[in-house]
Parts: structure tokens; C-alpha cells; sequence
């Protein structure tokens, strides 16, 4: 994993945002909302990847 798919995964997390907003009638989307959390899980899952992948001390 790398940049390509960190910035598909934010994207992700920033439509979802828009998409919960718009559904709460305008309402700041809560950190408690399952499919906030689903998103941002993939962000942060992307993120950790691309650490693993270059982090040059790493032997996997």
C-alpha cells in the first residue's frame, strides 16, 4: 500500500462525512457513527500499511 491508496481511503472518509452530514440535515457527523468509524479504520489502516512497507528497519 502506499500513497495511491491512503488518499483513496480519505476520500472515502471525506464522502462518507459529506454523505452523513447531508443524511443529519446538516448535523457535524459524531465520532460515535459506525460508518465514520468504518472510514476512518480505513484510513488509519492505510496509513499503518504504508508505514510497515517504508519503514526501512522492518523485515517482513
Amino acid at each position: 500500500m502506499g500513497a495511491k491508496e491512503i488518499k483513496a481511503a480519505r476520500a472515502g472518509l471525506a464522502a462518507t462525512i459529506a454523505n452523513e452530514v447531508w443524511a443529519n440535515g446538516g448535523q457535524p457527523v459524531s465520532e460515535d457513527n459506525p460508518h465514520y468509524r468504518a472510514a476512518k479504520k480505513k484510513v488509519d489502516d492505510a496509513v499503518e500499511e504504508a508505514d510497515k512497507v517504508n519503514d526501512p528497519w522492518n523485515n517482513a
